[in-house]
């Protein structure tokens, strides 16, 4: 063990509770591991996983105490609130004490890679499932190595949130955000992206567009994101909303509203900013954030429909050191760097917005309920409202078809919105199969 405080546990195993059987031997073999001097501990929770929604005190005094964190990433992994929890506990940790290569261990037991989230452990040189007892006992002695190495316990030693600068406040966080752990590490992976260019493809803007229906959750994602991953951020967290109504000249108009907007930031980062056009404070802005040289993040929310390329383009703050959320109904924009699409929630999120507003005898016609409405989130917490209002007098089928209006406008406008991100789409592969963009 390096100096430093020693860990109570030397591996936290994070698995999918389906995965067990595959699990188990795995751990044998590295209980049988010996590190300076002792046997090797493993921190592995039998009853939590899965069982329970939150991640329960025990499993985050595990994660905070552990040395390295062992991701059995099977295809069902991301699919477990609780066991993405845990992996951004980790991987939060992990980052403010030094980062995740030697800390966060990955193997992959399937044909692929493109369930693994974030980007960063996609880059590290992660291992297929050990098939043998020979495979698992050199695997077993790899992982002792690393937990031997490690500087003291896999928790935060810096940069807590509390110390990150926010403009113009810290995030209001939705009460109604339900996990979307997959896309909260779909966004993060699309503002690294350029970091790792040979692995994903992305261009080096480091800048996500997530688009949507209203109502689909864009805000409360851009926020939740802000909130559980300011810390890697210590430039700061800067939040700018362009939403309203411009009339006839939008583009103007937003420019106009961003420009402002600049000022006031300006001041919060103590640049002196009378006078100075808007577009070269842009460019002082970036420069500044390149000085600091510490990634910062940038929400521009609720970008409205129908603007230029050009315009959007121009709303981004040059500089590699800036991460910027772009958030939108418009699914053109993803040209301004890595589009992120947001569908409806799961069932099981669906019924968890509907929970306590119906008989237990209602179930079945509440998942149809659910089903109608798509999994969109406004329209489920409307819906349950009115099953609130209404409950013992009117049963849920009734208010099912009392709904269908209202379905009817939900699907119209998600298939609207559908047929106009495909033929985005489209647009862009034609473009990238103009001869000007071949290698």
């Amino acid at each position: 063990m390096a100096d430093g405080e020693a860990p109570a546990w030397d591996v936290f195993v994070s698995y999918a509770r389906k995965d067990v059987a595959d699990v188990y031997p795995l751990i044998d073999a590295l209980e049988a591991e010996r590190v300076n001097g002792r046997r090797l501990s493993a921190f592995v929770d039998e009853e939590s996983v899965e069982v329970h929604e939150s991640i329960t005190r025990r499993i985050s005094q595990g994660l905070a105490n552990s040395a390295v964190m062992l991701v059995y990433y099977s295809r069902t992994y991301p699919t477990r609130p609780a066991c993405q929890r845990e992996l951004a506990a980790a991987f939060l940790a992990a980052q403010r004490s030094g980062g995740i290569d030697g800390r966060i261990l990955v193997i992959n037991p399937e044909h692929g890679e493109d369930h693994i989230e974030p980007v960063e452990l996609r880059d590290l040189r992660f291992q297929s499932s050990p098939a043998t007892r020979q495979q698992r006992q050199r695997f077993a002695a790899n992982v002792a190595g690393l937990a031997g190495a490690a500087p003291g316990p896999l928790r935060a030693s810096a940069a807590l949130p509390e110390t990150i600068r926010w403009w113009p406040a810290w995030p209001v966080i939705s009460q109604n955000f339900l996990g979307r752990y997959t896309d909260l590490w779909r966004l993060h992976s699309a503002l690294h992206a350029g970091r790792f260019p040979l692995t994903e493809h992305g261009p080096p803007v480091g800048v996500a567009v997530v688009s949507g229906l209203p109502g689909i959750g864009k805000t409360a994602l851009a926020q939740q994101y802000a909130a559980e991953f300011g810390a890697a951020f210590p430039g700061g967290v800067i939040w700018l909303s362009l939403d309203g109504d411009y009339g006839d000249s939008p583009d103007t108009a937003v420019v106009n509203r961003y420009f402002r907007g600049l000022r006031d930031i300006a001041n919060w980062a103590g640049i002196r900013a009378p006078g100075i056009p808007g577009e070269r404070l842009r460019m002082i802005l970036g420069e500044h954030a390149t000085r600091q040289g510490q990634p910062c993040l940038w929400v521009l929310d609720g970008i409205p429909a129908g603007l230029a390329a050009d315009t959007v383009r121009g709303l981004v703050i040059p500089s590699p050191h800036v991460h910027t959320i772009i958030t939108s109904t418009d699914g053109r924009y993803g040209d301004a760097g890595v589009s992120l699409s947001l569908t409806g929630l799961s069932p099981a999120e669906s019924l968890e917005l509907l929970a306590g507003c119906y008989d237990p005898l209602e179930d079945a016609d509440v998942r149809a309920l659910a089903t109608d409405l798509g999994g969109h989130p406004l329209a489920l917490r409307l819906t349950a409202g009115t099953l609130r209002a209404q409950s013992g007098i009117v049963a849920v089928a009734e208010q099912r078809r009392r709904a269908g209006p209202a379905r009817h406008l939900w699907g119209a406008e998600r298939s609207r919105h559908d047929r106009a991100s495909q033929a985005a789409r489209r647009d862009r592969h034609r473009a990238s199969a103009h001869p000007r963009f071949r290698r």
